[in-house]
């Protein structure tokens, strides 16, 4: 079975939980999908027709998915980067806020994605640059402050990729009640989880024991 490439997913408990980036919407598949859904994805066995029929409806088979994003995409924000770090991070800000605006989580997703390391090592420090960010930040602040958690860390991400950090980008899911956050990591640390609720505690996996669904770098 041959998932779309907007298709993430991951296994809470009994349930599949799936991310459909194309539509930036979560689903929760009934117990019965979800040990059909493990089987495969364990086994690389044939799915049943009821759930090729399931996900064919949902469009999320191999073959519906839109091309890969170009890294081209990002070349003009990082070569920001050479020039005001400032002004990258008011960028990467705003351009991520205007693609989920006018195009959706998926358009400020790919746009993330496709940005890759400059192939030279940051000329600053971790804290320096998240400092900067977090300077720049406050000149724009969003309506919905923290909870605003995608964009502002899609925005993270591409700021301090574009600089040479090597920092992974999550977003996790829980249960009880479901929730999902997104974050930016650094070597399995979470950056600028201001919220209290957010910080992992010691030995977690992810800020408030969420199991991830998505990663991109």
């Amino acid at each position: 079975m041959r998932l779309s490439t907007r298709i993430r997913w991951c296994h809470i408990d009994d349930v599949v939980v799936v991310l459909d980036i194309a539509r930036g919407a979560y689903f929760a598949l009934d117990p019965e999908t979800s040990r059909q859904w493990m089987r495969v994805a364990d086994e690389d066995g044939e799915a049943s027709p009821r759930l090729l029929a399931d996900l064919r409806e949902r469009g999320w088979l191999g073959g519906t998915a839109t091309p890969a994003p170009s890294e081209r995409n990002s070349g003009p924000i990082c070569r920001l980067a050479r020039i005001n770090r400032y002004s990258l991070a008011l960028f990467a800000l705003l351009g991520v806020r205007l693609r989920i605006a006018r195009h959706g989580f998926a358009s400020a997703y790919d746009w993330a994605a496709a940005v890759s390391l400059p192939g030279r090592p940051p000329s600053a420090s971790l804290e320096a640059d998240l400092r900067r960010f977090i300077a720049v930040e406050a000149l724009v602040p969003s309506r919905r402050a923290d909870r605003d958690c995608l964009p502002r860390s899609l925005a993270l991400y591409v700021y301090l990729r574009c600089l040479g950090h090597e920092v992974r980008h999550v977003i996790g899911v829980g249960r009880f009640p479901f929730d999902a956050h997104a974050w930016v990591e650094h070597r399995g640390t979470p950056l600028l989880e201001r919220d209290a609720r957010n910080r992992p505690p010691a030995g977690a996996r992810a800020p408030r024991g969420r199991t991830p669904i998505a990663q991109i770098g």
